[in-house]
């Protein structure tokens, strides 16, 4: 379990990644949260620290193998525990993608596997998106 504010940096950082930025500035994510670009370097290089991220000195910062584990983690046992929430107990989707997102990081790893083994091992989320493999985490 990580904090939840080292989390929404990973995410966003991924997000941003898949989206085509290679290389994530302090600006990108200063932007994205609205704080100061100093801070967001800051807790950057909090993440570097920490393995996380690589830093790219004077062109900024990606995910290194260790994040993108982490990411693929979160996002696995978030769309794992969505598709319970909606296919088990009929919860709309924006409800259990938000309930999900606020749990992902709290959930044993042993819960959101059996979880996973017992909805069928699904494929993709709800929402259609591909369910990471395990081995990608």
């Amino acid at each position: 379990m990580i904090p939840d504010v080292e989390r929404r940096y990973l995410r966003e950082i991924y997000d941003l990644e898949k989206q085509g930025n290679i290389i994530i500035g302090p600006k990108d994510i200063a932007d994205r949260f609205n704080i100061s670009r100093a801070t967001a370097h800051e807790y950057l290089m909090k993440l570097t620290k920490k393995g996380y991220l690589k830093h790219i000195p004077r062109k900024g910062f990606c995910l290194s193998d260790k994040g993108k584990r982490l990411v693929n983690r979160l996002i696995r046992n978030h769309r794992i525990l969505e598709t319970m929430l909606v296919e088990t107990i009929g919860l709309n989707l924006d409800d259990a993608c938000e309930f999900a997102r606020e749990v992902e990081n709290r959930v044993s790893i042993h819960i959101v596997e059996r979880i996973y083994d017992q909805l069928g091992k699904p494929g993709c989320c709800p929402h259609g998106e591909p369910i990471p493999k395990l081995d990608e985490c």
